[in-house]
């Protein structure tokens, strides 16, 4: 009869440490993903509504901007472009690429995205 000791308790605290890390990194990615659904959603809309109502590329851009920051995501001007065609009612497409860090106890992890969202032709 062999006694084996600490064994069962090291498999229990390896087992512990690693959900502990599995939940830390849910923790901190999925509240991103979902503004990053919401975000998009909001950038159809803003598209959607831009297009519609004959809105200048400067206003999109003024309200594309206060979205990602509403949404703690960071952009520069050089990332965000707004294509208009034909007057009120016209095409308009917009194109951006944004980002957001995330600190996951001591390692800085850059979530990075791009979304493009087009209006629908036609006036309100």
């Amino acid at each position: 009869m062999t006694r084996e000791s600490g064994e069962g308790k090291l498999g229990c605290l390896v087992t512990l440490v690693l959900l502990v890390a599995v939940g830390l990194i849910c923790f901190r990615t999925i509240p991103v993903l979902i503004d990053k659904m919401d975000f998009e959603d909001q950038l159809d809309r803003i598209a959607s509504e831009a297009g519609a109502r004959g809105w200048d590329a400067e206003a999109v851009r003024h309200q594309v901007t206060e979205v990602a920051r509403n949404k703690e995501f960071e952009t520069t001007p050089e990332d965000l472009q707004v294509r208009k065609s034909g007057g009120r009612g016209g095409d308009l497409r917009i194109r951006i690429r944004y980002w957001r860090d995330v600190n996951f106890v001591g390692y800085v992890y850059t979530f990075r995205f791009q979304a493009e969202a087009k209006s629908f032709v036609g006036t309100l």
